[in-house]
């Protein structure tokens, strides 16, 4: 009757001492026989990714996920973690992605969320490589989530949208930032930016004015141009208007704009016509910003 429970026991003893083989079979023994210790299937997935077998090792962790979703228990965030640390340092970018998404879906809090999408395109040494106009795109999602946590995601996220020639974004972000005392007032960094944004948009002029041009442009570039600039000042409506203008035109990248005019659907308050734009878009890593779009609509930060 002890044989399970002794079987078990044995494994804990190999594995301390690093015997790994002889810890995988007293383990599997000791599942054979019907031991129900919850840390059993654990042991088995480490065992196996600290013998290098990744892909059995995940296996086993997707078994013991559902089993315990399947009874109506819920894994704990250290099992969502160890998932998406060792998928990643197998660069196996999927699996990450993946295994994201469910954690996102079990665990979706502000910081979470920001934890990974930081991780997973912001960051140094990121899941993926992404430019500054993806990035944005992101921050974009974090700010709609109400997820930028500090000073460095606002001025960070503000000197980005300068660096891409989108001052009127660059202004609003550092304005909300102040006002939500994320941006101290006498921050350097922060006033250099937005005297730099203001003698831009005074410049530029009117954006009704750019409007009528784009309208009448024989392609769609000065449209989704435009449009990023009416997104940027939170004017949604004129954005979704002119990233169709854009696409209808032609001459522009259609993901890059369906991205866009997905966002501006978002921030109005039209999910379903967020997800068909986001649905749109084809190509990585447009298409897994997207992706993120989708799951932030269908779990939202909360807490």
């Amino acid at each position: 009757a002890d044989k399970a429970r002794y079987a078990y026991q044995r494994g804990i003893i190999a594995a301390n001492k690093k015997d790994n083989a002889g810890a995988a079979a007293f383990f599997e023994q000791a599942r054979q026989l019907g031991n129900t210790d919850p840390n059993l299937p654990l042991q088995i997935v480490k065992l196996k990714m600290d013998a290098g077998d990744t892909a059995g090792g995940l296996a086993e962790l997707t078994k013991m996920v559902d089993a315990q979703t399947a009874a109506g228990q819920k894994p704990t965030e250290d099992i969502y973690r160890y998932a998406i640390a060792k998928t990643n340092q197998k660069k196996m970018n999927a699996e990450t992605m993946a295994w994201i998404r469910r954690y996102l879906a079990a665990y979706p809090t502000m910081k979470n969320w920001r934890d990974m999408v930081v991780f997973w395109g912001i960051q140094p040494q990121s899941v993926v490589t992404l430019d500054k106009q993806q990035k944005i795109d992101l921050y974009r999602l974090l700010r709609l989530g109400k997820s930028l946590a500090d000073q460095y995601d606002y001025e960070i996220y503000a000197q980005w949208a300068t660096d891409v020639g989108l001052p009127w974004e660059s202004k609003t972000i550092l304005t909300e930032g102040k006002a939500a005392g994320k941006v101290p007032a006498d921050s350097a960094n922060a006033t250099g930016l937005l005297t730099a944004a203001n003698r831009f948009i005074s410049n530029e002029g009117s954006l009704s004015g750019l409007e009528t041009k784009a309208k009448a442009a024989a392609n769609g570039k000065l449209a989704a141009g435009t449009a990023d600039a009416y997104l940027g000042s939170d004017q949604y409506a004129k954005a979704v208007e002119l990233y169709r203008v854009a696409l209808q035109k032609g001459g522009v990248d259609a993901d890059t704009v369906n991205t866009r005019l997905g966002i501006a659907l978002a921030r109005s308050g039209d999910k379903e016509g967020a997800k068909a734009a986001f649905q749109a878009v084809k190509t990585p890593p447009r298409s897994d910003i997207a992706a993120w779009w989708i799951d932030f609509l269908d779990h939202p930060p909360v807490g």
